[in-house]
């Protein structure tokens, strides 16, 4: 499946203070997108997702677009059903939920259970932001809002929601890494299939100058994720874990030498764009780069954008990193290169990617110390932990 997401900054408006969050500054901006500036994303959405049903005959082509904020929630609920009343008009009703999908990361801190509704009539997918240990996600008070937001967090899972959460890996949690693992996985296991979670490493911030209480150093980040990994890993009944199975995957395909279709974006198109509120659209990794914007989406549509001198930069500086870090890296060809387009503010600094790098590298060391070479994984790969054989054939 051939996916392509539009990660829309609708309002950068919230009801809490993250001490950690990259759009910290604006979080009290209530300016949002207007009618006509969903219609011109729709439009470069449709657009460009029959490019790719052409480029990627027989391949299933999904769009999704990420009600990204601040937190979305504080939208009223005559908006929701405005934009997707426009959605419909423009993109198919009989298309919606197939070729593309809603998507809205929340705090989940205070739930207008109306606009729920509505979201869960209309198919949106979750992604809840949790924690779970205090420090980091505070209201704009101070006050802290883990108890709320894990009662929120009950309650869709008894009303039989399906979602993910996230938690940003931080000073704050780090050491208790495995604790929050639990919990949530506990939580999962309470409603079978309902639930699955990803750990996010701490992004670059404007908050954070290195001595901040939730800073926490690349070589931190690698320890706290790989003591996820291995308790992960020895977890009878695993929740799902999106980043730390690439990771996982992405080491077992190179000690196997099972080649990955690694992604490129010259040859293969975009598959994330980021429009900001103001109508600027960056390649993900580059977001706020005022200089490195591909343009205003309300004044210009992508088709344009893509034949423009500052795309073609962006490819040229896509293809200066790809050479930094990927060429000669032993990943090269097994990983799907996500740490380098999603570095989101946290540029690596030396030859190789500083999370993704050493981290498999500790994997691979891991696994090997295991007896898990390659004449193992040709007769065993399947078996594995926490691999499906659909799974690995997919991967590969």
């Amino acid at each position: 499946m051939r996916t392509m997401e539009w990660d829309v900054k609708v309002s950068k408006l919230c009801n809490l203070r993250c001490s950690y969050c990259y759009e910290y500054p604006d979080l009290g901006d209530p300016r949002r997108i207007s009618l006509s500036g969903w219609r011109a994303i729709f439009e470069s959405a449709r657009w460009y997702h029959e490019e790719l049903e052409q480029a990627n005959l027989g391949e299933q082509v999904v769009t999704r677009f990420i009600w990204h904020g601040g937190e979305p929630l504080l939208l009223p609920l005559g908006y929701f059903e405005e934009v997707l009343a426009l959605q419909r008009q423009l993109l198919g009703t009989e298309r919606l939920h197939r070729a593309y999908e809603n998507h809205l990361p929340t705090n989940l801190y205070a739930v207008p259970w109306e606009t729920m509704d509505l979201l869960r009539r209309e198919r949106f997918i979750l992604a809840v932001s949790f924690d779970l240990l205090p420090g980091a996600r505070v209201t704009a008070a101070g006050q802290p809002t883990e108890d709320r937001v894990a009662a929120n967090i009950r309650r869709l899972l008894d009303e039989g929601w399906t979602f993910g959460c996230n938690t940003v890996l931080a000073a704050h949690n780090a050491p208790r890494i495995r604790e929050v693992y639990d919990c949530l996985r506990d939580l999962s296991h309470a409603s079978p299939g309902r639930l699955y979670w990803d750990a996010i490493p701490l992004h670059g911030t404007p908050t954070d100058d290195g001595s901040a209480p939730f800073s926490l150093s690349a070589s931190d980040v690698v320890e706290g994720m790989y003591r996820l990994f291995e308790h992960w890993l020895a977890d009878p009944r695993p929740i799902g874990m999106l980043r730390i199975q690439e990771y996982y995957l992405a080491v077992l395909r190179k000690i196997a030498g099972l080649p990955h279709r690694t992604f490129d974006r010259r040859t293969c198109g975009e598959s994330e764009l980021l429009v900001n509120t103001d109508g600027q659209v960056y390649v993900f990794g580059e977001a706020y780069e005022r200089r490195h914007s591909l343009g205003c989406l309300f004044e210009t549509p992508l088709w344009e954008m893509l034949r423009s001198p500052a795309y073609h930069a962006s490819l040229d500086r896509y293809d200066a990193l790809v050479e930094r870090y990927c060429r000669g890296c032993p990943y090269n060809g097994y990983c799907n290169r996500e740490s380098l387009l999603n570095a989101h503010g946290r540029r690596e600094t030396d030859e190789r990617c500083s999370i993704a790098y050493p981290l498999q590298r500790r994997i691979e060391a891991y696994l090997l110390s295991r007896g898990w070479d390659a004449d193992f994984l040709s007769h065993r790969l399947a078996e594995l932990p926490h691999v499906e054989a659909v799974t690995v054939r997919a991967a590969t």
